[in-house]
């Protein structure tokens, strides 16, 4: 519902609720339709602060406010995509995408989330790093997720994708099999795609 304040909010059963603001609501250019604010039923609370570059249009960061004091703020690139988070202690979480022409991905997929440690600690960077389809004319057959390496160099998630072209294809751009895991734990299944015709 709209508010006398314009802003318009959206209130759960259980009494927490969303807050966004609303055409109506004096703010900068680009925080209309935004969430201001997400608070639980007791009343606890996050609050958003979008920070826009200079064109006022393109997110530069967005600040998140606890009710309790902390906060954590995301930053984004030129390209509209998270480049980093950071926490109330210093501690970051760092996001690398893939660009035109790399190995292992297209253009703005995820390459790398990368954890470091808060300022003064000397613990190495953390990186788990993914790969993707790619190469393919048909778009849709690119950017399927198949590799998951964590930060000891150990693929812990392999997804094999089917090799049907053809958009009529019941398997085309499915799933096929995936392997999880390592060792004793290691698992592996496969999956079958078949038409069914309506009845």
């Amino acid at each position: 519902r709209e508010e006398s304040d314009g802003t318009f909010s959206f209130t759960f059963p259980d009494g927490g609720a969303w807050i966004f603001d609303w055409a109506g609501v004096v703010v900068k250019d680009g925080d209309q339709g935004r969430i201001s604010v997400v608070r639980d039923r007791n009343g606890n609370g996050l609050r958003y602060e979008h920070v826009y570059q200079h064109n006022q249009t393109d997110l530069e960061f967005i600040r998140v406010r606890s009710s309790l004091g902390g906060m954590i703020t995301a930053t984004f690139g030129a390209q509209g995509l998270v480049e980093k988070l950071t926490d109330f202690t210093g501690r970051e979480v760092r996001f690398e995408y893939y660009r035109e022409g790399d190995q292992g991905g297209s253009a703005g997929d995820l390459k790398s989330v990368t954890r470091m440690g808060p300022p003064g600690d000397s613990t190495p960077p953390r990186a788990t790093v993914f790969t993707y389809s790619r190469g393919f004319a048909d778009d849709r057959l690119n950017h399927d997720l198949l590799t998951v390496t964590g930060p000891r160099g150990q693929t812990f998630l392999t997804r094999e994708i089917s090799s049907a072209t053809d958009p009529r294809d019941p398997s085309f751009d499915r799933l096929v099999a995936r392997t999880w895991g390592a060792g004793e734990d290691r698992g592996r299944e496969k999956l079958t795609w078949l038409a069914v015709a309506p009845t």
